[in-house]
């Protein structure tokens, strides 16, 4: 099994991702922006059993 991420690079395709030019750029975007903003609340919700934690866990783990 591969990542979204993997994908994209490994196909060398370019995918559409809202506004973005590709996703690619997307990831680019994620990794400096979202991906701290994630971890963050990770981490400040890691003793919380809600959808707030799975959203942050779910989005690592999809984009990562």
């Amino acid at each position: 099994m591969i990542t979204l991420r993997q994908l994209a690079k490994q196909e060398n395709i370019e995918i559409s991702a809202g506004e973005f030019e590709s996703l690619q750029s997307f990831f680019y975007y994620y990794d400096i922006h979202y991906k701290p903003i994630l971890e963050e609340l990770q981490k400040s919700w890691s003793g919380i059993d809600s959808a707030k934690r799975f959203f942050a866990d779910d989005m690592l783990k999809l984009f990562g």
